[in-house]
């Protein structure tokens, strides 16, 4: 069995396993990829991760298949433990990891992405551990207002006045890949719809 690794914006494969030894200049595209436009194969394939750029990988006959991952991981589309607390990202937002934060304050953090899927991709977390949109209670209202108006000053700053995405990825369905609440900031070039 074959897999290819893909991103959504370039018409080369990335990374491909086999049992055959592959050199660049004999890796040919999945046969199901070469008879359809760019876009429309990779749009449907790509999904989030727990590194936050892991690709959905293609099987020589379409069938998408999830990239092997340590056990230490959360799965892309799996609910965490239900004691699982603690993420990169609460690491992050008390501070314990050391990142360049782009803004912070007494309730959130912004950082940008380590895997951009835009020219310009940040991320807003709040310091709070709330796991999921859907854990929200009425007395995060002010938190989830407070987010949503960061977000807009930071891309303010970024200079992304003819417009942008904002996006929260929640839980297994939602493709969430990591367990802590935070908004995805998307501009700086054209983002069609659906998704993608």
């Amino acid at each position: 069995m074959s897999w290819y690794a893909v991103q959504p914006w370039r018409t080369d494969i990335v990374a491909r396993c086999s049992r055959v030894v592959q050199t660049p200049a004999n890796i040919a595209k999945p046969p199901a990829l070469q008879a359809l436009k760019f876009r429309n194969v990779y749009r449907t394939t790509h999904h989030r991760c727990k590194l936050y750029s892991q690709k959905r990988m293609m099987t020589g006959t379409d069938t998408p298949v999830a990239a092997p991952v340590s056990p230490s991981q959360t799965e892309v589309g799996v609910d965490p433990p239900s004691d699982q607390q603690d993420t990169i990202f609460g690491k992050i937002a008390r501070g314990e990891i050391p990142a360049k934060f782009v803004y912070q304050d007494e309730h959130c953090v912004v950082i940008d992405d380590i895997s951009p899927q835009a020219p310009v991709h940040f991320l807003v977390l709040p310091r709070k551990p709330i796991q999921r949109l859907a854990h929200c209670q009425v007395s995060d209202i002010p938190l989830l207002g407070h987010l949503l108006y960061i977000a807009k000053q930071v891309a303010e700053t970024r200079h992304l006045d003819s417009g942008y995405r904002v996006v929260i990825n929640d839980g297994k369905d939602g493709c969430q890949s990591v367990y802590h609440l935070h908004i995805h900031v998307l501009g700086q070039r054209t983002l069609g719809w659906p998704p993608g």
